[in-house]
């Protein structure tokens, strides 16, 4: 059964890249109703962080944090610190873009600390990242760009997507600095 739930999963992942949001959510939660019947707690929050994910695409902010919610507590029940860092940074994510800025910190510096202990460093990357992003919207430029040097460094060195953004995030921080 493991299988059939990852397959769904898979799909919903090609969905997902193709933009085809409504499909990719109902083959995650297809997944997750397998995964709970059968008590496949790996594919369970494979499919909750996914679900999570297509909420944050579709600015459903609120939804979102409902699933990444159970899938960090189910990744504690498990003691699955991989997947309780990656819950623990997709819900400081979905936490800036409420505005729960001291939720998003507790977590963000909650996955930071899960990150470094496991070497998890594209996670550390990425957390990293929200950290400067959360430091910027609370006017605290300083202290942004110290978390955005350090995540452009190591997304630079693991050679991941994600120094895009950080670049990205980087000119921002620089043009508001100008303008002060």
């Amino acid at each position: 059964m493991r299988s059939e739930g990852t397959t769904l999963c898979a799909l919903g992942n090609v969905y997902s890249s193709l933009g085809q949001h409504k499909e990719a959510g109902d083959y995650y939660q297809q997944a997750l109703t397998l995964a709970r019947k059968t008590d496949d707690t790996v594919c369970e929050g494979i499919a909750l962080g996914n679900l999570g994910n297509e909420c944050q695409l579709l600015k459903k902010h609120k939804r979102s944090v409902t699933y990444y919610q159970q899938a960090l507590a189910l990744a504690r029940k498990t003691d699955d610190q991989k997947n309780e860092s990656i819950a623990l940074v997709n819900l400081g994510s979905a936490q800036i873009k409420l505005e729960q800025y001291s939720k998003a910190m507790k977590n963000s510096l909650a996955a930071l600390e899960v990150c470094r202990k496991i070497n998890f460093r594209s996670g550390e990357a990425t957390v990293l990242q929200n950290l400067a992003e959360l430091h910027q919207k609370l006017g605290e430029a300083e202290v942004a760009r110290g978390y955005c040097e350090q995540a452009l460094a190591l997304a630079t060195e693991l050679g991941i997507p994600l120094v895009e953004e950080c670049k990205e995030l980087n000119q921002q921080l620089k043009a508001e600095e100008n303008d002060d």
